[in-house]
C-alpha cells in the first residue's frame, strides 16, 4: 500500500487550504499595534465609495469584503477537496482533473503573491501546491496518473 496516494495528497492540500483560510482570517482580525496600520485603517474608514443601490461602504469595508472572500474561497475549495478525495466512488479520471484544476488555480495564486511580494500568500500557496503536484504523480501506473485511453477495454 502506498503511503501517499493521490487522494491522500489531495486531502492534505485541502487541510492546508483550510489552515490558510483560518490564518488569513485571524491575521486580519488581530488587533493592530503598528501606528502606520492604525492610521491607514482610520483613513480607509473615512473614505466612502458610492457603488450604487443606496449603499455607501467605506474603503475599509470594501477591503474587508476582499479579505473575507479570499478566506471563504480557500475554505470552500479546501472542503470541496476533502469531500472529493474522500469519495471512493469518484472515478480516478475525474479526480485527476480536479487535481489539475487545483494545480492551475493555486499556481495563479502563487503568481499573484510573488508579483505583489506578499510572503504569507506566496508561502502558503507553495505549501498547498506541493501535495497537489505530488498527487498528480503519486501512484505511478494507476488511473490517476495514466488516464484511460479512448476505446474502453484493454486488449490482450
Amino acid at each position: 500500500m502506498a503511503l501517499m496516494t493521490p487522494r491522500r495528497l489531495l486531502m492534505i492540500s485541502g487541510i492546508l487550504m483550510l489552515t490558510g483560510a483560518a490564518a488569513h482570517t485571524f491575521g486580519f482580525l488581530a488587533p493592530k499595534t503598528d501606528q502606520g496600520d492604525i492610521a491607514l485603517e482610520n483613513a480607509m474608514h473615512l473614505f466612502h465609495y458610492p457603488p450604487g443601490m443606496g449603499m455607501s461602504p467605506t474603503k475599509l469595508d470594501v477591503f474587508m469584503v476582499v479579505v473575507f472572500n479570499m478566506s471563504v474561497t480557500f475554505a470552500g475549495f479546501g472542503i470541496l477537496n476533502l469531500v472529493l478525495a474522500g469519495a471512493r466512488d469518484l472515478p480516478a479520471a475525474i479526480l485527476r482533473r480536479v487535481i489539475i484544476v487545483n494545480i492551475v488555480w493555486v499556481a495563479a495564486s502563487i503568481a499573484v503573491g510573488a508579483y505583489y511580494q506578499v510572503p504569507p500568500a506566496l508561502i502558503s500557496g507553495i505549501l498547498i501546491e506541493i501535495p497537489l503536484i505530488g498527487a498528480l504523480f503519486a501512484g505511478k501506473g494507476n488511473a490517476v496518473t495514466e488516464p484511460a485511453k479512448a476505446g474502453g477495454r484493454k486488449r490482450k
